[in-house]
This record gives C-alpha cells, structure tokens and sequence, in this order.
C-alpha cells in the first residue's frame, strides 16, 4: 500500500473512531493491483473501500482546463522530447513514463524535459534500467524507466490520480456480463471512496 493511502485509511479510521466509539472497526487488505484497497468492517456490515485521487479540471494562472487538456498537453511534451532524442540518437530502448499531473507543470517543464533527456542518453546503452524519479516523490511523482532494448519508443501514462470517468467506471457495481462487483461473488458492496 502507498504511503499517502495508509495516511488517508488511518484518518478515516480516526473520523470512524470518533462516530463509532462503540464498535468494532476492523479492516482487511483488498485484492492485489485491484480495486478496492481494503474491506471495512463496522458492526455486521462490509464495505469496499477505494482510495485513489480524483482530477477534473485544474487552475492553470486564470485558466481552468479539464483532465483531457491536460492529459493532450503532457502527451505533446512527451512527443516533442522523443522526436528530438530520436532525432539526436539516444533514443535506444523501450521507455514508460508514469506521471501524475501536476498544479504547475508549466514552471516545472523545462526540469522535467532534462531529467528525462538525462535518463535517455544514460541508459540508451544499457539492455534495462532501473526507475528513476524525474519530479516530485511519492504519490506526486513523475518516474521513468527503461524497460528493454528490443523495440524503440518512449510512451508515457498517468500513475495513480483516476479521472472521474475512470473511478466511477472501476468501482460501477451494475451487473453486467462477467461482472460480479468488488470482490463479492454475486452481488456488490456499499463502496467508500476516499
């Protein structure tokens, strides 16, 4: 478990604790790399319980733009940066880019773009390499790695921060075919999100 989700299921253990005082809350890990995070139990009832970041629209200087603006424009960065490394040769090897988006992307542009560029250049000799932070820690950060030699291209994706659209859609209970909602054979649990 991340470190903010342990922060976040603990503070909502503590608002538990305080309406709850009577009553044993018990929690239990979820599925691994799917949803939900934990169980919750309170009295005789179980919860699914979800903890993830939810982004819809961000303040750009007097701008608001939303999640797809965003996501359009960090992909156009990305491309720019792999057109050049190709262009310059150290482009060698499969690279992934996680990123999350970030408030002030616009300032922190040019940081990004040489510690990637750095990355590039010092592994594109190397089969793989390990991941490196490129900005921000933890559940802020942007992370690249080179996953192999074999094939040629720099992709990037969104780490951890759901937009709407992609929590409503991994925590949907409605039974659909081969759907059996979070966990529970059959049927679906009342869902927290956090």
């Amino acid at each position: 478990m991340r470190e903010d989700e342990e922060h976040c299921k603990e503070i909502f253990n503590t608002f538990l604790n305080q309406y709850y005082h009577d009553v044993d809350i018990i929690w239990t890990p979820g599925g691994r790399n799917k949803p939900p995070d934990y169980f919750l139990w309170l009295r005789r009832d179980k919860y699914a319980v979800e903890i993830t970041s939810v982004i819809e629209k961000a303040t750009l200087g007097n701008k608001i733009i939303d999640h797809i603006e965003i996501d359009k424009s960090i992909k156009r960065f990305i491309e720019d940066i792999k057109k050049d490394a190709i262009e310059k040769g150290f482009l060698k090897g499969a690279y992934i880019i996680r990123y999350k988006p970030i408030i002030d992307f616009g300032k922190q542009k040019r940081r990004i773009s040489i510690r990637i560029r750095n990355y590039l250049q010092r592994t594109q000799y190397s089969f793989s390499a390990a991941e490196e932070e490129i900005v921000g820690k933890g559940h802020s950060g942007w992370y690249i790695n080179k996953l192999q030699s074999d094939r040629t291209y720099l992709s990037a994706t969104t780490e951890d921060a759901k937009w709407q659209g992609e929590y409503e859609d991994e925590l949907d209970c409605t039974p659909k075919a081969g759907h059996k909602g979070l966990g529970v054979p059959g049927g679906c649990l009342p869902c927290f999100l956090l």
